[in-house]
């Protein structure tokens, strides 16, 4: 049970107990997890198996045909975690799963999260890192490629956290599945020039959880930021052809709407391939969950749990965020606007989050079916807007964009980002972290720069 599918989880149970008087129902998972009393409270679950389940299901099985009731096994049932990986069979190596039937696979290559985050569950309730045995892996690998399987979504909440281990495993990848896309949750902070160059030799997406661009937001949730060395990091990857992502978070305890529109900035200031921008939820069992109250966060007491207001983030200050979001995932992100944006950007005189609200409001009054008519249509306007002396040099240079890239050439998106046009930099605010507004730096800076375009 997760967060995403307790109302149906909840509702077909239900159904079973109307249609199968006497039938045992009993759930596991995330959510059941972190609100185990709540799940349990529900009519239609007779008890919940809260943790990683191998172990407790099978106990759990036992003690009901020696003749347990559900009341006894819902007081007897704890969480304990596996504490050894290595004896546990994996579902694609003994035909439980064939990925083939999915169209890609989900892989576990160790269990528990040694962060704190206080807005996620992952390490709440266990310590450290588990790893599955590097023979496993090669096997599975090796069947992923025997198989033809095309994707493979790692699991792991950090997947570089343990650097000698991950470099091993990407050298596998290398060796036994070369044709196979992998997408991995990483931190910049353990990211190196090596690294770097391992994931370039595999077919790989990193998503890197930026969440914000200010230290003493994410103090606030257990999390630190340091911009000069996430730039350093980032720069690896980008020097090497790596995609890579970044998450976001809006309505983080202490932030603000102008807070969320400089991280957003920030983060197209290093040229994702794309951003992912999301509300704050509160989820059950966090540990901030726990301090919400404190922190004067209003939320979602069912899911999904999203914020509704806090001190410094009011509920039209959420909206105005969710547009801003809603703009970035249908202009950059679902349109594919990676090798054309900053080329436009920069005339403009915009910042990322400015067009993204611009695009979000246009949207309402211009439903465009094919996006890159809405995306024409929308910059159109923009240099509409502009003086006369801009809009003959610049309007023009919007014509030339879309004219290239609507043939086909945006719409895919390419290894390395850019896949060998210019690394067009947005410009980044005034404030962010100390950088003027074009972001430039000088001698020993990241080298992000902003090229010259011939368009």
């Amino acid at each position: 049970m997760y967060v995403w599918n307790r109302g149906q989880t909840l509702a077909i149970a239900a159904l079973l107990k109307v249609a199968r008087p006497g039938i045992i129902t009993f759930s596991g998972g995330a959510e059941a997890t972190a609100d185990l009393s709540g799940v349990l409270a529900d009519p239609a679950m007779d008890f919940v198996l809260p943790g990683e389940g191998e172990e407790i299901i099978v106990e759990a099985v036992q003690r009901l045909l020696r003749g347990d009731s559900p009341q006894a096994i819902a007081a007897w049932a704890q969480p304990a975690p596996v504490k050894d990986l290595t004896g546990l069979p994996s579902p694609y190596l003994d035909g439980t799963l064939r990925p083939e039937d999915y169209g890609g696979a989900l892989w576990e290559l160790s269990r528990g999260c040694p962060f704190t985050c206080d807005f996620c569950f992952e390490a709440r309730g266990t310590a450290g890192t588990r790893r599955i045995p590097l023979a496993r892996v090669e096997a599975e690998l090796e069947l992923f490629e025997a198989r033809g399987i095309r994707e493979v979504f790692v699991l792991d909440p950090t997947f570089n956290y343990h650097k000698v281990q991950a470099k091993q495993v990407l050298r596998l990848i290398a060796a036994k599945a070369p044709t196979t896309h992998f997408f991995f949750e990483a931190r910049s902070e353990f990211l190196d020039a090596e690294m770097a160059g391992l994931f370039a030799a595999i077919h790989c997406t990193l998503q890197i959880g930026l969440q914000s661009a200010h230290d003493d937001v994410l103090r606030n949730i257990s999390r630190s930021f340091d911009p000069e060395d996430f730039e350093a990091k980032i720069l690896l990857l980008h020097q090497v052809g790596v995609p890579y992502g970044f998450d976001l978070i809006y309505g983080l305890p202490g932030d603000t709407l102008d807070g969320f529109r400089a991280s957003v900035d920030f983060a197209m200031g290093l040229v994702p391939n794309h951003l992912d921008v999301f509300r704050l939820s509160v989820l059950p069992g966090t540990r901030l969950a726990e301090t919400a109250a404190g922190l004067g966060l209003a939320h979602e007491s069912s899911n999904p749990y999203r914020v509704l207001a806090s001190p410094t983030f009011g509920p039209e200050d959420l909206a105005q965020a969710a547009r801003i979001a809603e703009g970035c995932d249908v202009l950059y992100n679902r349109g594919r606007a990676v090798p054309w944006f900053g080329m436009l950007l920069e005339p403009l005189g915009l910042r990322p989050s400015e067009v993204f609200e611009a695009f979000a409001t246009w949207l309402d009054t211009h439903p465009v079916p094919h996006p890159i008519e809405a995306q024409r249509a929308c910059f159109r306007e923009l240099f509409d807007a502009q003086d006369d002396a801009l809009l003959g040099g610049a309007g023009r240079r919007c014509d030339r964009v879309f004219r290239l890239f609507s043939g086909g050439a945006g719409g895919t998106r390419r290894r390395g980002c850019l896949a060998g046009l210019p690394h067009p930099l947005p410009a980044r605010p005034q404030g962010a972290h100390g950088r003027d507004r074009g972001g430039n730096r000088g001698p020993g800076g990241t080298g992000l720069q902003r090229p010259r375009s011939n368009l």
